[in-house]
């Protein structure tokens, strides 16, 4: 999130606090954070005779619409935040949101763990070390020209080439346009005892 996701994706809950932003990777501690806000900016307001935040011009004052106690009143503020972020337009938009509509706001949401695949083809070799210097092309045009990202429009497409594309720039034997290609630069023979027992595995699990 923070190395990839934030220059797109802010953590901001609250348009009257812009500064103030939620912890990620924690649950509980979002809610916990978006209640301790809203009770603070409630009881601020109406018990210690603070002065009110200014109203946004284009929304109506959210103190204005609740007529309960500021306690009541921030605890439904929110819980409206929660059901926001998890449901609607936060989190959601790039996890699983569990709703198990639970009256403990802590409780009621769970993210789903997220389960990255790190390696597609646990038995292959490929060194992208190797691809980074192309004929007459280097780093991102370098990727591009066996990626499709620029074109994909869904996160759940799975941009690795076939073997068509890697024909392109390899053949069975060497010249001068061709890199020399054998079974064994991609494939590995005998997997490491390690290797197998993740195969078993995930055999098992499927």
């Amino acid at each position: 999130m923070e190395r990839h996701c934030i220059d797109c994706h802010n953590l901001k809950f609250d348009r009257a606090a812009p500064f103030r932003n939620l912890p990620h990777g924690n649950p509980e501690e979002a809610i916990l954070t978006m209640e301790g806000h809203f009770l603070r900016a409630y009881t601020q307001d109406r018990e210690t005779g603070g002065t009110p935040r200014r109203r946004l011009p284009d929304r109506e004052n959210d103190a204005g619409r609740c007529t309960d106690t500021p306690r009541a009143c921030a605890l439904q503020r929110a819980a409206l935040e929660a059901e926001n972020q998890f449901t609607k337009s936060g989190c959601i938009t790039c996890h699983q949101v569990v709703d198990n509509g639970a009256v403990d706001l802590v409780a009621r949401y769970h993210v789903v763990p997220i389960q990255l695949t790190d390696d597609f083809f646990l038995n292959a070799r490929f060194d992208h070390q190797a691809h980074l210097t192309q004929t007459d092309i280097s780093g991102d045009e370098a990727c591009v020209s066996c990626h499709q990202a620029t074109t994909s429009t869904a996160s759940a497409d799975i941009l690795i080439p076939g073997i068509e594309q890697c024909l392109t720039c390899h053949d069975a034997h060497s010249t001068e346009q061709q890199v020399e290609l054998e079974c064994a630069s991609c494939h590995a023979f005998h997997p490491s005892p390690e290797l197998r027992n993740l195969l078993t595995l995930q055999q098992k699990t499927r």
